[in-house]
């Protein structure tokens, strides 16, 4: 009984840790979707539709000042000539097997140095899928403001620019790197 009883109790302390791994994993993905994956696709959304305010979306306050309408124009004009119009960011578990297909682009794209911390995304278009770097500035990463209801996206992935690989190889940036605001 002594055996039976352990084997129960290790039991439940594995299926209790699997739990919490489990549910951790739920909590970023979620934490990445709301604060990266989804303001990306509506910041594309809107740029592809000419609403340059909500394009700014995914930037956080300091590039938001100093991304001009022209630079946004340009960026679209460069990724609709060459990947056409922006369709999706796959979103929930759909993104994990979505990153399979970016290998080949970001092995063209291993020789472009991206200065500071980037995160891949995925990003559909009607010519095909890109690779999506958004580039997060470190230096105000985790500066949390005083709103007293916890931090917000742009508080936990204050994005500076961002740069389009595609399967060509052509390197498309929002802001030319080296000139973040």
């Amino acid at each position: 009984t002594g055996l039976a009883v352990s084997g129960l109790v290790l039991g439940l302390i594995v299926t209790l840790i699997q739990g919490a791994i489990g549910f951790g994993m739920f909590q970023v993905l979620n934490m990445f979707q709301s604060g990266l994956t989804q303001p990306a696709a509506q910041s594309l959304t809107a740029l592809d539709a000419g609403d340059y305010k909500g394009a700014r979306i995914v930037l956080n306050t300091q590039a938001s000042a100093a991304v001009t309408d022209e630079q946004l124009q340009t960026f679209r004009a460069a990724y609709q000539a060459e990947m056409g119009a922006f369709k999706s960011i796959p979103q929930g578990w759909d993104i994990f097997p979505s990153y399979s297909q970016l290998g080949p682009i970001m092995q063209k794209a291993q020789s472009y140095n991206v200065q500071g911390d980037a995160v891949p995304v995925p990003a559909s278009f009607d010519k095909g899928t890109g690779v999506l770097l958004l580039l997060i500035d470190k230096n105000s990463q985790g500066q949390i403001g005083k709103s007293g209801k916890g931090p917000t996206a742009k508080e936990i992935f204050p994005v500076h620019n961002f740069i389009l690989l595609t399967p060509s190889g052509t390197v498309i940036e929002l802001l030319p790197t080296g000139n973040k605001p």
